[in-house]
């Protein structure tokens, strides 16, 4: 059995914004149906080859920083890593990474010290991005029925 995780874990509890009537309520639980809701169909085109069960998180940063952007506020802040834009977010000031897991499975080492700040439109301006968004808010729609 895999165990998953993500940096920042111990904001597992952290509430989305206006969780009432929300079937997720908490960061812990949206990471949850995230793991079974990313698919190679979600993961950026560039990526989606290194795509797998043993690692459902490669390639989903950015449609995940939106998704976590949406749900609980913060910012979300760009990277490069490993000659890739790596998209995590930040709420109250901590840093939450849903994706990190990719890099450790590939032994990347990860720094979140160099980074901007970016708008969630400047992400969902790309026409493939928008798509895979709605992709994976419809596989968490179906998930959850």
């Amino acid at each position: 059995m895999l165990t998953h995780s993500f940096y920042g874990a111990k904001h597992l509890s952290t509430l989305r914004l206006h969780p009432e009537n929300k079937p997720i309520k908490t960061l812990g639980e949206l990471f949850y149906v995230l793991l079974s809701c990313w698919s190679k169909e979600t993961a950026d085109p560039e990526q989606n080859g290194e795509w797998n069960r043993a690692n459902v998180t490669a390639g989903q940063s950015d449609v995940s920083s939106m998704l976590v952007f949406d749900m609980f506020g913060g910012s979300i802040h760009k990277t490069e890593l490993d000659g890739r834009a790596h998209y995590f977010n930040k709420i109250s000031g901590n840093v939450i990474d849903i994706t990190r897991e990719q890099y450790e499975i590939a032994k990347i080492p990860v720094s979140y010290d160099k980074n901007e700040e970016i708008s969630r439109s400047s992400l969902a301006s790309d026409e493939e991005r928008a798509e895979r968004y709605k992709l994976l808010l419809k596989r968490i729609s179906e998930y959850l029925s």
